[in-house]
């Protein structure tokens, strides 16, 4: 995933280790359909951890997204 996220973030993103297998990082970014769709697309790999408007937002999103198939 640092690839990715570096790819689509830029080179110059400030990373932390977490553990072994994982990383943080803090990006600024534009609450919409598309960066949602974006995370979804890795299946889990990516997790918004904060702001708790984001996590919401997104939640809400996958909400939205599951209703035209339950």
């Amino acid at each position: 995933m640092m690839n990715t996220v570096l790819d689509h973030f830029g080179e110059k993103l400030r990373t932390r280790r977490a553990d072994e297998k994982h990383f943080r990082t803090t990006v600024e970014v534009a609450l919409s359909p598309t960066f949602f769709s974006w995370v979804f697309e890795f299946g889990g790999g990516i997790r918004i951890e904060a702001p708790e408007e984001a996590i919401a937002a997104y939640r809400k999103q996958l909400y939205a997204a599951g209703e035209g198939i339950l």
